[in-house]
């Protein structure tokens, strides 16, 4: 399975399956955003709460714009939950949970999407690829891989880049907040040669899940 030019063949070849992408981007940014929000507020933080973010409605986490490009470079964002690091009873380290929570909620997510498979494999069951209970839960396991591969990537404004904030010296400091800055633009434009030059930028992450999926199956659905 391929993103980007993916979800667009899907829309021409399969809308069912576009449908399956379509929503399980919609559960999988909610409960990457919820995670933040949530982790945020029990380190006594309660910006996001106070700004509706600690809810599983979808409406108060989806981006227009990130939702946009998801569909249509496979590539996108939730709403960013506001955070004041100085309220956070666990300072840099309750930064690192609040940035690792999003990353952790999608791969839990995704094993819970697996966990079908997993238990017909387990009773000696054959798992069939036109089962549409099962292509939607490998359409859920896909695209929360694809977050969370998305967002370990150490660029800002991804959350790797948060998580790393964590190992940065306190010499350091005044350099790392600059590469915050810049983070975004420098995320487009690799991100704009990885396309010109057909490479991956997250193959080295999603590709060993994938394969591990498939290991577990026995069935391509990708």
């Amino acid at each position: 399975m391929q993103t980007g030019i993916f979800i667009l063949d899907s829309l021409q070849i399969n809308p069912l399956q576009a449908l399956f992408f379509i929503i399980s981007i919609i559960i999988a940014l909610t409960v990457h955003e919820f995670a933040h929000a949530a982790v945020a507020a029990r380190q006594g933080d309660q910006t996001a709460r106070l700004a509706g973010r600690v809810s599983l409605n979808p409406l108060h986490h989806l981006d227009p714009a990130g939702s946009f490009l998801f569909l249509f470079a496979g590539i996108g964002w939730g709403k960013p939950v506001p955070v004041n690091p100085y309220q956070l009873k666990d300072g840099k380290l309750g930064d690192f949970y609040v940035s690792i929570a999003g990353i952790i909620s999608n791969l839990v997510l995704g094993f819970i999407a697996a966990l079908p498979f997993i238990i017909i494999r387990a009773f000696g069951g054959e798992i069939s690829t036109h089962n549409l209970g099962l292509e939607f839960a490998a359409m859920l396991f896909y695209v929360n891989c694809l977050i969370a591969a998305f967002n370990i990537i150490p660029i800002p404004p991804l959350d790797g880049s948060k998580a790393i904030g964590i190992i940065v010296p306190r010499s350091l400091w005044p350099a790392y907040q600059r590469y915050l800055q810049i983070g975004p633009v420098l995320l487009i434009g690799i991100f704009m040669l990885s396309i010109v030059f057909h490479v991956s930028l997250l193959a080295p992450i999603l590709d060993p899940l994938i394969a591990l999926f498939q290991y577990v199956t026995s069935a391509s659905f990708f």
